[in-house]
């Protein structure tokens, strides 16, 4: 790791740091912790946890295991994991951070609060929704006692709900959920940013998931539209809406622009986050069935196959994830009257 790599990001960062208060830290600390945190908005994941691992070293040594900087590094450190795909790391990180932030400011105090939404997505992604729920319920109460019920921070919370509810098939309150974020992000940040896309790309998955393909377009294109004007061409974020948007094509029927969409994000999402990603299980998820539909079964099974194995290799053989590619393959295969093979 070479930090002369990110000399562009150092104007920024000088910004950021010369324009608050002085901390006893060294100029090192302030520099890798910074460019984490930069690095992590920009989507880089990787990269942003070299700078976070290091920044976490010195952090300890320089200010101690429990001082509230260390705890706001363990929180982008986990929160690189989580994105990564990397949720056994993600959950400890979170889990210190969660417990420094507690015992020296506070049960009620918003960066608690940002460490138990923190840990509630990651519970959210492992498919553990009931302990999920819990701690976003708790992280929502906290930020509106605290924050007001117009600050943009409780609008993250209840799309981070919102995505939660959709996963339990409570489309009925995920509508309301959204709805609500998108209207507080709109009014604190403006129609454009980015943070305000991402709860247009939660509502549009929920319409897909309804078979409300229109709106869900509109919703997907206005989400797509701002995130390639706000990020960068490769941030993970688009790459994502992409997908989205491959999956409302196939309902057009317009299979080889769906397809062409599918690859790339596949091509993107094994050279950017880790092989065990349940995001990467999706989409090869999603490739496969678009052969399946196309009666292409030798196209398909490998991918249908490759989703079932990252996803019991990262989250064990009970996810509720697993049923969509264990029931395409098995579709798969009884289209090829491997009636056997199928019962898998």
């Amino acid at each position: 790791m070479n930090w002369r790599t990110y000399v562009p990001l150092l104007t920024l960062v000088n910004t950021v740091l010369f324009g608050a208060p002085a901390f006893a830290q060294s100029p090192e600390l302030k520099l890798s912790y910074s460019l984490s945190k930069e690095l992590l908005k920009r989507g880089s994941y990787r990269e942003s946890l070299e700078f976070a691992e290091k920044a976490l070293g010195q952090s300890e040594k320089e200010l101690g295991p429990k001082d509230l900087l260390t705890a706001d590094i363990l929180f982008v450190l986990a929160e690189g994991h989580r994105l990564q795909g990397g949720f056994a790391a993600a959950q400890p990180a979170y889990e210190r951070s969660l417990k420094i932030r507690e015992s020296t400011l506070g049960s009620e105090h918003p960066a608690t609060a940002e460490s138990l939404n923190g840990l509630g997505r990651l519970l959210k992604d492992q498919g553990k929704y009931v302990r999920a729920g819990l701690l976003l319920e708790k992280a929502l109460k906290i930020r509106i006692r605290t924050l007001g019920p117009a600050d943009p921070r409780v609008a993250g919370t209840l799309s981070d709900t919102a995505d939660l509810l959709r996963s339990q098939g409570d489309y009925v309150r995920a509508e309301e959920l959204y709805r609500r974020s998108i209207s507080i992000r709109e009014r604190a940040l403006g129609r454009n940013h980015s943070e305000v896309a991402k709860s247009l790309g939660g509502l549009a998955v929920l319409f897909y998931m309804q078979r409300r393909y229109d709106e869900a377009e509109k919703l997907l294109q206005r989400s797509l539209s701002i995130r390639r004007a706000r990020l960068a061409p490769e941030h993970p974020d688009v790459m994502r809406s992409l997908h989205n948007l491959g999956l409302i094509l196939q309902t057009q029927d317009k299979d080889d622009e769906a397809e062409q969409l599918f690859l790339d994000a596949q091509d993107f999402m094994r050279r950017s986050v880790s092989s065990d990603h349940p995001h990467l299980a999706l989409i090869l998820n999603n490739l496969g069935r678009l052969y399946l539909l196309q009666r292409r079964y030798k196209d398909a099974e490998p991918y249908l196959e490759e989703s079932i194995a990252i996803l019991e290799r990262s989250q064990g053989t009970g996810h509720p994830l697993l049923v969509y590619p264990l029931n395409n393959l098995a579709h798969c295969r009884t289209a090829q009257e491997r009636f056997r093979d199928a019962r898998r």
